[in-house]
């Protein structure tokens, strides 16, 4: 492993008026360090590589300052490949954070993604796998309003908004009473007041003659909401999408 110790300055950048525009720092042939400053004389940005690749295993590999010295952004990458970035207020609160795996959104204990409101409070939340909004039996996509309660919800399956059994998207006043909710299935939005007088054989019916397993969801879908308490039904629904899936 190269001394950071043999780093040596190869090569500085200057404004017209003299001073230092941007510093490159060198071990052997290699770029290890690159600073770029304000006009003011502070530091801009700062980046650090290994192998010509933007790396930093123990910190950021590149961070950006507000003009007045305060930290504005910070990304971590290693190996060239992004894995975090941290953004921040001019007053040093952070502003967001976002988790990679090798550049794509992902994040399999919490949110993928955290936007905060300048006072400190989560303002949104949003949970990825492999850059796909998605999370099992609980929401997505969260949104709060400043003092902390819920504003809207969303629901995703693999980048779809998808929920079997309640709307996907839910939107909330300050109160936390419901101001309105939508309903889909792979993405496609199911309108509910056309199965105001659905009944158990109708339910039957229409999955006997259904000829897709998206349909087969959305009857699933209003099913569990009118019908809950109906397991046999359900049993009938489920095997159908089992015999769907096999042929597929």
């Amino acid at each position: 492993m190269k001394n950071v110790r043999d780093m040596k300055i190869i090569k500085k950048l200057y404004y017209r008026n003299g001073k230092i525009r941007g510093i490159k720092f060198y071990i052997g042939n290699e770029i290890y360090k690159e600073v770029s400053y304000y006009l003011n004389g502070k530091i801009h940005w700062e980046s650090y590589f290994r192998n010509d690749k933007l790396n930093k295993e123990d910190g950021p590999a590149k961070i950006e300052y507000y003009r007045n010295g305060n930290v504005n952004n910070e990304y971590f990458y290693i190996n060239g490949q992004l894995h975090g970035i941290i953004r921040y207020y001019e007053n040093k609160n952070i502003k967001s954070k976002k988790y990679f795996i090798n550049g794509k959104y992902h994040r399999e204990n919490g949110p993928a993604q955290i936007d905060y409101y300048l006072n400190g409070n989560i303002e949104c939340e949003f949970y990825y796998l492999n850059d796909n909004l998605h999370r099992e039996n609980k929401p997505a996509v969260l949104q709060y309003y400043q003092n902390g309660s819920i504003e809207h919800e969303d629901y995703f399956i693999n980048n779809e908004l998808h929920r079997e059994n309640g709307p996907a998207e839910i939107s909330y006043d300050r109160n936390g009473n419901i101001k309105y909710e939508n309903y889909y299935i792979n993405d496609k939005k199911i309108n509910i007041e056309t199965y105001n007088d659905i009944t158990v054989n109708k339910i039957i019916k229409c999955m006997n003659e259904c000829q897709s397993i998206d349909y087969l969801l959305e009857l699933k879908l209003i099913a569990n909401l009118n019908f809950k308490e109906n397991f046999e039904l359900f049993e009938l629904i489920e095997s159908k999408l089992i015999m769907y899936t096999l042929s597929e």
